[in-house]
């Protein structure tokens, strides 16, 4: 099922700020909950239901596990993981 059926109209406003209706602004998300096999593995990014490669330290590995395992620390630190 292919939630994304229309082409998002964008207005741009100084500074060049991308502007979406709620309807956009919404679609990639709900993609991603309904599109079977959207969200194989972990770290992906979307962008107009579109999946897009991390930029920068986004893409860094060690980087990328080392907040992992910071999250997972604190989680574990309130109570929400055991």
């Amino acid at each position: 099922m292919r939630v994304c059926v229309y082409v998002a109209k964008r207005t741009h406003s100084p500074p060049f700020r991308t502007q979406l209706s709620v309807d956009e602004g919404a679609a990639t998300s709900i993609y991603c909950a309904l599109e079977p096999g959207a969200l194989n593995g972990r770290g992906r990014y979307f962008d107009k239901c579109v999946p897009v490669p991390p930029v920068g330290a986004s893409g860094d590995g060690a980087i990328a596990a080392r907040i992992v395992s910071e999250t997972d620390t604190l989680l574990r630190q309130k109570g929400y993981l055991q």
